[in-house]
C-alpha cells in the first residue's frame, strides 16, 4: 500500500476500498465510528456475549471521562444551540 490511499463512495453508497485492503475487508461486517474531529473509522463488529466489554476494547486508548464524552456529544448535538 502506498503512503496515502483513499476511500470512496458511489451514488448506491457502496463504499470502494484499496486494493491493498480489499482482501482485509472482504466477507467482514464494520461499524462506523464518526468521530468529532470529523474522521471515521470502520471496526470490525465484535460478536461478544458481552457487547459493552467489547465496546470498551474499542475506545480503551480514550483519555477523556465518561463525563467529558457526554459533554462533547450534547454539545454537537445541540450544535451550539
Amino acid at each position: 500500500m502506498t503512503e496515502f490511499e483513499y476511500v470512496s463512495m458511489d451514488k448506491a453508497r457502496k463504499i470502494y476500498v484499496p486494493a491493498a485492503l480489499e482482501e482485509e475487508f472482504r466477507g467482514k461486517k464494520y461499524m462506523i465510528l464518526p468521530m468529532p474531529n470529523g474522521d471515521v473509522i470502520f471496526h470490525p463488529v465484535i460478536k461478544s456475549k458481552e457487547p459493552l466489554k467489547a465496546l470498551r476494547k474499542i475506545f480503551k486508548h480514550e483519555k477523556r471521562s465518561i463525563k467529558e464524552i457526554k459533554k462533547e456529544i450534547l454539545e454537537t448535538a445541540l450544535g451550539g444551540v
